[in-house]
């Protein structure tokens, strides 16, 4: 059955609202008075997984910590003086903010077995280090896509916290080493770079007609990240 003019006119007005959502998106946030629960927010949003409510921020005193999930009362506790150290990073105070709470947001899904992550890696036979490697992975994109930049800070966020939390230079079994913990975050940058390359191209070629393509694309995508702009661009295909 042919497509009408009505219906092609419909699906290339979308699918250039979902560009310019895209394009919002990417444009970049990291607001140094973005409070954690804001970001949070952001993150849960973007990561499209109705199937575990958004955990709540616990702001802790002290310095021993940092920040951590806790899966008993689905909350985020984050030292004061973590958020502190955050903005310490002037106008990129939210991107630090946000690949913290990002990690940790990360080793939430992580706990749901039934959820698919960016990365199908997190299995429960990871040591701890390994699990802290690949949350910093899954937490970069996740902060990437919600908006903001973690690439500009990673490095020094990552030096920073390791002086402050005196952790060991050469890694331990508890977390990966500052130099493997940079490699993730380039890890997370590369893939990101082609899924924007991706979705790009697939939205192209729904514009230009080529549903069934374009439809390939999306599914290829959403089985290696779902968002909400790939299910609404999916159902409109």
């Amino acid at each position: 059955m042919g497509i009408s003019a009505g219906s092609r006119f419909f699906r290339m007005a979308f699918i250039l609202c979902q560009l310019f959502v895209l394009e919002r998106t990417f444009a970049g946030k990291g607001n140094p008075a973005e409070s954690p629960e804001h970001i949070l927010k952001r993150l849960y949003q973007i990561s499209a997984h109705g199937g575990i409510s958004r955990p709540d921020i616990v702001r802790v005193p002290g310095r021993a910590i940092g920040a951590m999930y806790h899966p008993g009362r689905n909350e985020i506790r984050i030292e004061e003086s973590l958020i502190d150290v955050c903005t310490r990073f002037g106008p990129d105070a939210g991107h630090a903010l946000a690949f913290i709470l990002a990690h940790e947001w990360s080793h939430a899904l992580y706990r749901r077995k039934d959820l698919t992550p960016v990365f199908s890696f997190l299995e429960s036979r990871l040591s701890m280090a390994e699990r802290e490697h690949a949350a910093d992975v899954q937490g970069a994109l996740l902060a990437y896509l919600a908006g903001y930049r973690p690439e500009r800070i990673l490095p020094r966020l990552i030096d920073t916290l390791y002086t402050i939390y005196a952790l060991p230079e050469a890694g331990s079994g508890e977390y990966p080493s500052p130099a493997l913990r940079k490699e993730s975050a380039k890890r997370a940058m590369d893939l990101i770079s082609w899924l924007v390359h991706l979705f790009d191209a697939a939205n192209l070629l729904a514009l230009e007609g080529e549903y069934t393509l374009a439809e390939k694309a999306y599914r290829h995508l959403a089985g290696r990240y779902a968002t909400p702009e790939l299910f609404n661009n999916l159902g409109v295909l």
